[in-house]
């Protein structure tokens, strides 16, 4: 494993050297409106958690929460994951499918300035999607209701699912859904 580690390491330093790290992050530095415009300002929206901190989101995952597909849309995304699984079962493979929130999904109502209003128009994009595979019988886990419950937990902890200034999973918020998934594999409850 160590030497499996030291090759990846290695081979990370080969082909992204330090220098073009720094490179790019003093870029990035430079064009946040402190000499340079900031280009990306437009493809984020700033909100404030109850704790005071800030939380960013991109403005596309605003809008799919504020404004979800519709049920042709949620259809041909169930049909082609169907139309996957069989595809795959050919082969004798099995697939599972994990619909993953995005981050204002899951903690757009804690922040300043959330309106739940303009969220009951229609069923949330996940529970949809999540009814409309159930329905072609295909596996599928909804770690949205997995993360819900403890959203202001993982807030007032810090210790959230996705970072505070970046759309990536933090180590814990993979850990807890390949935990769920493991769990839902061993218990056969797919």
């Amino acid at each position: 494993t160590d030497v499996q580690y030291a090759n990846l390491y290695l081979h990370a330093f080969w082909n992204i050297s330090p220098l073009e790290v720094f490179c790019i992050r003093g870029f990035k530095w430079l064009c946040d409106d402190r000499i340079l415009p900031n280009r990306y300002k437009q493809a984020v929206v700033e909100k404030q958690l109850p704790d005071g901190k800030r939380i960013l989101f991109l403005r596309d995952e605003v809008n799919r929460t504020l404004h979800p597909p519709d049920d042709a849309y949620v259809r041909r995304r169930a049909d082609y994951f169907d139309f996957y699984a069989r595809e795959l079962a050919k082969r004798k493979l099995q697939v599972y499918v994990i619909l993953i929130p995005n981050r204002y999904t899951l903690y757009g109502s804690l922040v300043a300035g959330y309106h739940p209003a303009q969220h009951l128009t229609q069923p949330r994009y996940l529970d949809r999607l999540e009814t409309a595979l159930r329905e072609r019988r295909v596996p599928v886990m909804n770690t949205l209701r997995l993360r819900e419950p403890h959203a202001a937990e993982d807030v007032a902890s810090g210790n959230m699912a996705f970072y505070r200034e970046d759309h990536h999973w933090t180590a814990e918020g993979v850990r807890r859904v390949a935990a769920a998934f493991a769990d839902k594999l061993k218990t056969g409850a797919f």
